[in-house]
């Protein structure tokens, strides 16, 4: 699954550089990580998409996603993306392609 939408490594280590001192400079394990558990956490795993962010322009959101956060990123990538999430907040970005393995 490219997650792109929701991740960049150079960002994400930028945003907890803490991952570079466990993870050292592996982005397929910091992208991982990210999946594993800073999804579950609200990392901001790019410049633009933030849960958190997200919920606060759309409420109705947590009727349907509840608080799992992870929710929210995938939800996004599924749908979110193309209802535009980002654009109806000011956003927009050509993300780059990270792929699950």
């Amino acid at each position: 699954d490219d997650i792109g939408l929701v991740y960049d490594y150079d960002t994400y280590v930028q945003n907890y550089p803490w991952l570079l001192d466990e993870y050292g400079d592996d982005p397929e394990a910091v992208m991982e990580y990210f999946c594993d558990e800073g999804m579950y956490e609200n990392h901001k795993g790019n410049a633009f998409f933030c849960p958190s962010d997200i919920l606060l322009h759309n409420t109705y959101l947590e009727e349907i996603l509840g608080t799992d956060w992870q929710n929210y990123y995938w939800e996004f990538l599924t749908y979110g993306h193309e209802d535009g999430w980002l654009i109806n907040m000011g956003y927009t970005y050509k993300p780059e392609v990270w792929s699950l393995m």
